[in-house]
């Protein structure tokens, strides 16, 4: 919907202009609705006389907005400097299983018997997305995870311990933030969630990378929820108050 290509792009988050090299490190400059639409323009207007190749790698000059955003245009100033969060929500749901899928497949390749887990679970993957796990699955596991814990133990696989760690911290943040409302202790769960991810990604031997997904939940859903807090401190809102829930859940009407 913002119009940026997919995300192997140079500049694939929606909420800012950061390099993916920078995910780790920025949030800025903040993309908003006038930006998606100026270099949407501003690269069209590039395109003008060029080959098909040049217009593909000539994306990255105009931050990956190589299509027109399907959003409504604002007239008005403020419509138009607004940031993107406020026209295109933040999605809790594609976080949790996006963020999911990431810790555990990596930690896969340390713990090749670790799919006894989602079975000791009654959970199983999808065939979809290269084997995501449905948002309920993603719960199920993470309340379980002490499952997996127990498994590594037992092999005294204690690379797993690190993985361990951050499903715990992406379950707190799930907890925390992602609900209706926000929890009293959301920003500790945020910088918990941090330590863990930043501990796995610093180390290239345990093969995360700082996705899109997670570089969101490091910057822009901190933001969104101070600015929850901003406009309600004695009941501010979760992420969860905005979701795709429903709608994925009709995922298997069309299959």
């Amino acid at each position: 919907m913002s119009g940026i290509q997919p995300h192997g792009c140079n500049f694939p988050c929606y909420l800012c202009k950061a390099h993916r090299k920078d995910f780790e490190t920025t949030c800025y400059p903040t993309r908003t609705v006038r930006s998606l639409f100026e270099d949407h323009a501003a690269f069209k207007l590039w395109c003008v006389g060029k080959s098909k190749t040049a217009i593909k790698e000539g994306a990255k000059q105009f931050y990956s907005v190589a299509y027109p955003p399907v959003i409504a245009k604002p007239t008005t100033e403020e419509e138009l400097n607004q940031p993107t969060r406020h026209v295109l929500a933040i999605d809790e749901l594609h976080l949790l299983t996006g963020i999911f899928k990431v810790i555990y497949y990596a930690c896969k390749e340390h713990f090749p018997t670790m799919d006894r887990w989602p079975k000791k679970c009654g959970c199983q993957s999808q065939g979809y997305h290269g084997g995501v796990f449905t948002g309920g699955d993603s719960t199920l596991m993470l309340e379980q995870v002490g499952l997996l814990e127990n498994m590594a133990r037992e092999e005294y696989n204690f690379t797993v311990l690190r993985f361990v760690a951050a499903f715990r911290a992406l379950d707190k943040v799930r907890q925390a933030c992602f609900s209706t409302k926000l929890r009293a202790d959301w920003s500790e769960a945020l910088d918990e969630f941090k330590s863990a991810m930043t501990d796995l990604i610093t180390d290239k031997e345990m093969g995360v990378n700082c996705t899109t997904k997670i570089h969101v939940v490091f910057w822009h859903v901190r933001q969104e929820c101070e600015e929850q807090v901003q406009l309600n401190a004695e009941n501010p809102r979760g992420l969860g108050r905005v979701s795709s829930q429903t709608g994925e859940s009709m995922h298997k009407a069309f299959l």
